[in-house]
Order: structure tokens, then C-alpha cells, then sequence
């Protein structure tokens, strides 16, 4: 379970990177929440706060270590395999999609990486024509048309709704990594991958302390993520074009570069 949670962990980091750059990307909103409610936000603060004390005490310093240590050609081989290991999450939600064409092509993007990529360490997918596409049980629940319910922030795994929680235990069940004996290697390829993200992340990571409320700044890049998703904006290469109509302000905004970094008072 510790193992599954490491795995988990560095999902999250990865997912509120991608959420911070939407907003970075989104000069103004007119509704941060998009029907999504957050009743239990005093909850979710807190775990917010429990999941960056966790970043900030252990995930971060390994992470350090990690890029000190690693040639940056070995760490795009690693960021490569983990991506390919996560790949058939993606294929099983095409599916559940009724996305027949577009799981068939993301099937061959996995079975290239995986055999001519060397177990997915290379890319020559993306070369072909077969890129990187990004989706989750959120999406698949929303294209059936369920309510995306409330705002929830979950221990270690970071920003979802009530529709796209399923997708946490569905995630951890298609990564190969979970069938292994449970050992050292089962270990090691969850720390691994954890710390990695970590490492890939940390520019968008760092926006994340520099805004005026860190909370609010990461719970509307998760929502403007799915939503883009949801809407079809789900290639590696999708541009962060603002999806808002002009004239309305955003809810928060990264604080400039020339202030000092940290946290809001009484911001988690």
C-alpha cells in the first residue's frame, strides 16, 4: 500500500503541474469553480498542507539529490519508462470512452515504445505520428454524463472530484509496477518514480508557493485542467490558450517574481 502511495504521490505532482500551467496560461475567468463545489474546504486545506509539508520535507530534498546525480539524458530515459509504464491507464479509459480509433493508436504508441523504445526509456512513437495524450477516469465520467461532484484534496494523492476518485485505484491497477512481487525492485521503481516527477516538476511546483493562495491557485488549474481535457485539449503538445472570454478577472494569479517566495499568512 506504502509502495501504491508512492506511486500516487508522484502522479499528483505531476497532475498539478500540468493544472499550474493552465493557469498560468489563463489571464482571466469568469468562474474558477465551473459548478464544482468545495463544502469541505477547511478539510481540504488541511490535507493541502499535509501533502506539501510531505513535498517539502521529503520529496523535494530526494529530489535534489536525484538531479545532482543524474545526467539529464538518463533522466529523460526514466521520465520516458514511467510515462510508458502509466500508458495502459490511458488505453483502458479510451476504451471506457467508446474512443475505439483513438485506443487502437494509443495501443500502438505503447507497443512501440515498449519494444522498438527499449521498455518505453526512447520515444520513437512521437516521431510516427502517435504523441503523448493525456486523459482520466474524470473524463470518462464526465463523457457519460455524470456530475463531477465535490472538490476533494486526498492524502498524498493531491486535487480530484468525487467523479474522477475511481480513477486513483484504477490508475495503480493498470501500472505494471503493481503486479511485482512485493520487494526491493517494487520499491525501488515507486521511489523512483516518485522522486523523478518531482524532479520534472519543480519549475511549476514553485509557482505554486509564488501565488497568492497556493490552495485556491491549485484547486482552479485541477478544474480548468479537466475541463480542457473533457473538451478535447489532451495532447502533449495542446497549447494553454486562455479557454476564458475576456473582461472578467481571475480568482488568484502567481505573485510577481520580485516578491519573496512563500506562503501566504494562513495560507496552507
Amino acid at each position: 500500500m506504502i509502495r501504491a502511495l508512492q506511486g500516487a504521490s508522484g502522479l499528483r505532482r505531476a497532475g498539478i503541474a500540468v493544472a499550474t500551467l493552465v493557469v498560468m496560461g489563463c489571464a482571466q475567468t469568469p468562474d474558477v469553480h465551473r459548478g464544482v463545489a468545495d463544502p469541505i474546504e477547511p478539510v481540504n486545506r488541511g490535507v493541502f498542507k499535509f501533502n506539501r509539508a510531505v513535498d517539502d520535507t521529503v520529496v523535494e530534498p530526494a529530489a535534489d539529490v536525484y538531479t545532482g546525480v543524474t545526467p539529464d539524458p538518463v533522466e529523460k530515459g526514466i521520465r520516458n519508462f514511467f510515462r510508458n509504464l502509466g500508458y495502459v491507464y490511458v488505453i483502458a479509459n479510451d476504451l471506457l470512452q467508446l474512443e475505439l480509433e483513438r485506443a487502437l493508436a494509443d495501443s500502438g504508441r505503447l507497443a512501440i515504445n515498449t519494444t522498438v523504445g527499449i521498455g518505453g526509456l526512447l520515444d520513437p512513437a512521437a516521431d510516427m505520428g502517435l504523441p503523448y495524450r493525456r486523459t482520466n477516469f474524470g473524463v470518462t465520467a464526465a463523457r457519460w454524463g455524470l456530475p463531477p461532484g465535490p472538490y476533494l484534496v486526498l492524502p498524498l494523492i493531491g486535487p480530484r472530484t468525487l467523479r474522477g476518485s475511481p480513477g486513483v485505484p484504477m490508475r495503480i491497477a493498470t501500472n505494471p509496477v503493481f503486479y511485482l512481487d512485493a520487494g526491493t525492485t517494487q520499491s525501488v521503481l515507486s521511489g523512483v518514480g516518485a522522486v523523478d516527477s518531482a524532479a520534472a516538476h519543480r519549475a511549476e511546483m514553485e509557482r505554486v508557493d509564488k501565488a497568492i493562495s497556493p490552495y485556491a491557485f491549485v484547486r482552479q488549474g485541477y478544474i480548468e485542467r479537466q475541463h480542457r481535457l473533457i473538451h478535447g485539449a489532451d495532447t502533449e503538445d495542446e497549447p494553454f490558450a486562455s479557454p476564458f472570454p475576456a473582461g472578467e478577472p481571475p480568482t488568484t494569479a502567481p505573485v510577481p517574481a520580485s516578491q519573496p517566495r512563500g506562503r501566504a499568512k494562513g495560507e496552507p
